[in-house]
């Protein structure tokens, strides 16, 4: 169970690698004390019920800001073990059916964390791998292939 408490989450904050650190460091807001009572709830249920807990405590996870609620989605994510898991994991960002006409509002915690793990994968993950996706080697490999799929513009980069 992860200490989702403002002191707790400042320190966490504060050991964070630079390039999460700008991105996740934002006010810690809510109230500890409600916080606190979603981890208890979300630590006594399994995984599959963790999307239902947390629309239910819809205001208290769209106020905890967006260092808790990165280190609340790490500590969710640390509880799959198989593919089920994997769903009800996913199931937590999941909106529901727009304008089906049911009266129910989208939780807004639900775009909220969608939106910190996107800030995550695309301003930290994938800057992080940028550098290492295109090498020597796969430039060559992909110009040799698009040569050899159109052989019509007669170039053929010394390929037979």
């Amino acid at each position: 169970m992860p200490d989702l408490g403002t002191q707790a989450i400042r320190r966490w904050c504060r050991n964070l690698p630079p390039d999460v650190r700008e991105i996740v460091t934002d006010d810690v807001g809510g109230d500890d004390t409600r916080i606190q009572a979603l981890v208890d709830r979300l630590t006594a249920a399994p995984l599959a019920q963790a999307a239902g807990i947390i629309r239910e405590y819809d205001r208290v996870v769209a106020g905890m800001g967006r260092p808790r609620r990165v280190r609340l989605m790490a500590w969710l994510s640390s509880r799959i073990s198989d593919d089920a898991h994997v769903r009800d994991f996913a199931s937590i960002f999941d909106e529901g059916d727009e304008g089906e006409g049911d009266g129910t509002a989208r939780p807004v915690s639900c775009r909220l964390l969608y939106e910190d793990l996107h800030l995550l994968s695309v301003h930290v993950i994938a800057a992080r791998q940028a550098p290492h996706a295109i090498d020597p080697v796969s430039i060559d490999l992909v110009t040799r292939s698009s040569l050899a799929a159109t052989p019509e513009t007669g170039f053929s980069g010394g390929m037979q």
